[in-house]
């Protein structure tokens, strides 16, 4: 049997514990290129100009969706919460988030009140 959706599923949801943990008690919105996945990001009414030659607009879609999906996954978990916000980021880490990430990034303790 292939793992390798879930060591991809896993990264990506590492990264973003990680990236709202760096964020907190800020609310912020997980992207592949502020999470680490590339360093390529699309502007708005950009296509190609300003990328490097290596950009392809179907693998950010495709990382997009994988991040997209597993934040969902997250915050039906519960491990993130959706403050819902029409406008501007709206994602922060909950205690759970905290728990979960602590056990796989030693180094990210969670706030005193949560310990």
């Amino acid at each position: 049997m292939n793992n390798d959706h879930m060591a991809h599923f896993d990264q990506i949801a590492e990264k973003i514990l990680r990236y709202l943990y760096q964020e907190f008690p800020a609310t912020a919105h997980p992207e592949p290129h502020n999470i680490g996945l590339t360093t390529e990001s699309p502007g708005p009414g950009k296509d190609s100009i300003g990328q490097s030659q290596s950009w392809d607009s179907q693998i950010w879609d495709s990382q997009s969706d994988d991040v997209s999906r597993t934040l969902s996954w997250l915050i039906e978990e519960g491990l993130v919460q959706d403050h819902a916000y029409k406008t501007g980021p709206s994602y922060v880490l909950s205690a759970a988030g905290f728990k979960a990430l602590s056990k796989i990034a030693p180094e990210c303790r969670p706030p005193v009140l949560l310990s």
